[in-house]
């Protein structure tokens, strides 16, 4: 086997073809990946596909498939041969990770149905993922996934990260990602609250198995803040959240500032807040007053890490000063003044707590 690109599954040779690449990481991770030509068509011989899928039925050690597609796969006119190839994938006995995700970031539509034929199949996956898709199905398609999702007893990292029109997070998903029994990490993006109840919302936090939750690209509002902080308060005291992420869109600068300030100000039982608010104007700083002073009432917050794409050098240190109480603090911006650096050297460096940017290094 003299092509780098050539692989073995099994006692199968596997020779990729132009558009796709199949590519044995290690003994225990295959990567799978659909290329776009240009015009982003191509064409798949059905005779390759039988071959990945002899190759997959012969496959007992693989336990990570990471899978990138293009959108025109699901519209391939061999599609009896991808549902053999894609029944073979999901057949592997000690499949645990799958990761699928868009090719290049194109946006790809993914039917939920997709979601319930790889739980219904794999009752040994622990880490799902499934990026940069707009999940679509009718309402009894969504409520079947939800059940699936919420009956999966393995299942304890789920991943979605939606196009921006894709509305995942209403009704009967949520709840069950309030009562999936092995979910630890949740990560979802793009969220649309329109139109969304926020207590349904706010619920998914409650679940006791959670320990992380990364949002991103979402409005934060002052609806969805307090019922975060009630489903958070709900949670027992000896069980927090041990990471929320928010990852804000920006759009609404002074409606988010309010909502996390009144997160942090909530004394709510989560131990790292990690946030990224995008870029703000000289105009938006009481963005970070406010942060300042809903710390000092929250005694629960050891960590911080906040990102932002302005320079926040010019604050004060009445700002700073609230801050300096936190165990580690990760903040990164993309302009800094020197100034500032030997200002904030003496502070924070002082406490050895973490300091990241572009121009320091953490202590």
């Amino acid at each position: 086997m003299n092509d780098m690109n050539d692989i073995m599954i099994g006692d199968i040779q596997v020779v990729p073809v132009p558009a796709v690449n199949l590519r044995r990481i290690n003994t225990d991770t295959l990567e799978v990946l659909f290329k776009a030509h240009l015009y982003d068509y191509y064409v798949i011989d059905p005779l390759d596909v039988i071959h990945w899928t002899e190759a997959l039925n012969n496959s007992t050690s693989i336990e990570t498939v990471l899978m990138e597609v293009h959108p025109s796969m699901f519209d391939l006119p061999e599609n009896i041969y991808m549902a053999r190839f894609m029944a073979a994938l999901v057949s592997l006995p000690k499949l645990t990770t799958l990761d699928w995700r868009s090719h290049n970031g194109a946006r790809m539509e993914i039917p939920a149905a997709f979601g319930i034929f790889v739980l219904r199949h794999v009752v040994g996956l622990t880490k799902f993922c499934m990026c940069r898709h707009h999940l679509v199905g009718t309402a009894l398609e969504f409520e079947e996934l939800a059940r699936y999702l919420e009956a999966h007893h393995s299942l304890s990292s789920l991943q979605i990260h939606t196009v921006p029109e894709g509305v995942i997070c209403k009704g009967p998903l949520v709840h069950a990602f309030s009562r999936m029994p092995q979910l630890k990490s949740l990560d979802l993006s793009c969220l649309s609250v329109w139109g969304m109840d926020p207590p349904d919302f706010g619920r998914m936090f409650s679940n006791p198995s959670l320990q992380k939750v990364v949002l991103k690209d979402f409005d934060l509002d002052e609806q969805i803040a307090p019922a975060i902080v009630r489903s958070l308060r709900q949670r027992d005291p000896s069980n927090p959240l041990q990471k929320l992420s928010l990852d804000t869109t920006g759009t609404h600068k002074a409606t988010e500032s309010a909502a996390i300030a009144f997160i942090l100000s909530a004394n709510v039982p989560f131990q790292l807040l990690e946030m990224s608010l995008g870029s703000l104007r000289l105009s938006d700083m009481n963005v970070f007053q406010t942060m300042a002073q809903s710390l000092r009432s929250n005694s629960t917050l050891q960590i911080l890490h906040l990102r932002t794409d302005s320079d926040i050098s010019s604050l004060s240190d009445t700002v700073w000063g609230p801050f300096l109480g936190l165990l580690e603090i990760n903040m990164s911006w993309q302009a800094f003044a020197s100034s500032t650096g030997s200002k904030l050297e003496g502070g924070f460096f002082r406490r050895c707590v973490q300091f990241t940017t572009p121009k320091l290094s953490s202590c």
